[in-house]
């Protein structure tokens, strides 16, 4: 099975069809910020190219798009595997009020 999910920054969540048009968001943090965030909750994580990381285990594989501007607005993780990690991305989240959303629902994880 595979999902793209989508990490965001937002004081509440707004309805997706918002998201999908050109909205402005707020600052995840810088480049690096975000290389040290995701390699502590997923070690092991590939960054050859900074601005796309790879991260394998036994039960799935995520690839970490941000693009490769100093700061980041969001990052976009294709996931394939037996089953999505939500409790993995919702702990990322949580204490940094961001949010994950299912791009192919349309719904906030």
């Amino acid at each position: 099975m595979h999902w793209d999910i989508f990490l965001l920054k937002m004081d509440r969540p707004i309805p997706f069809k918002v998201l999908e048009e050109d909205v402005s968001l707020p600052s995840l943090g810088t480049l690096n910020e975000i290389i040290s965030i995701l390699s502590e909750k997923f070690p092991g994580i590939d960054w050859d190219n900074p601005a796309l990381g790879n991260y394998k285990n036994e039960y799935y594989s995520i690839d970490f798009s941000m693009g490769d501007s100093e700061i980041i607005d969001s990052v976009l993780m294709y996931i394939k595997g037996e089953y999505l990690p939500k409790k993995e991305i919702l702990d990322l989240c949580k204490p940094r009020g961001w949010q994950a959303i299912d791009v192919d629902k349309g719904e906030y994880l």
